[in-house]
């Protein structure tokens, strides 16, 4: 797998989860992506190969970039569907916890497998795909009902 057709899933990492993942980081002297990218392709019966990159990891919670390969990222996608109330984010922090032995929460309120705006409508997005509908200005609404 290229550097170059590998591709973005963006997850909010708890504190416990990023601190178990440091650990073989640290041991292994390899980075954050690699050492959680194995843990997802083995899981996944996916090939991985690492990067070989090195970098000082912070075992902060926080925001967490991984670049995997497009196939991982849809059988992810796919796992998420399939077990709901998961999204793509909560999938990969399922497959992390258990493999590193961690507890991990109920999912946030993104329902969304494949990673759409926020679903607090009753299910449907809070963005507008398309163009937006043209609505009357109150004006004409009050010359219509005179």
């Amino acid at each position: 797998m290229s550097s170059d057709s590998r591709v973005g899933i963006l997850v909010s990492m708890p504190r416990n989860v990023k601190r178990a993942l440091v650990k073989p980081v640290r041991s292994e002297g390899a980075n954050l992506n690699d050492v959680a990218v194995s843990i997802l392709s083995r899981a996944y019966g996916q090939p991985f190969s690492p990067s070989g990159r090195r970098t000082a990891p912070s075992a902060a919670g926080g925001p967490v970039l991984l670049r995997v390969d497009p196939e991982l990222k849809l059988a992810l996608q796919l796992d998420a569907l399939r077990n709901p109330p998961a999204n793509l984010s909560y999938q990969v922090l399922r497959v992390l916890a258990h493999d590193l032995k961690v507890e991990i929460g109920p999912p946030g309120r993104n329902r969304s497998p494949f990673g759409g705006g926020s679903t607090s409508r009753g299910g449907r997005t809070n963005r507008r795909i398309g163009p937006t509908p043209h609505r009357r200005s109150d004006n004409r609404k009050s010359k219509a009902n005179a």
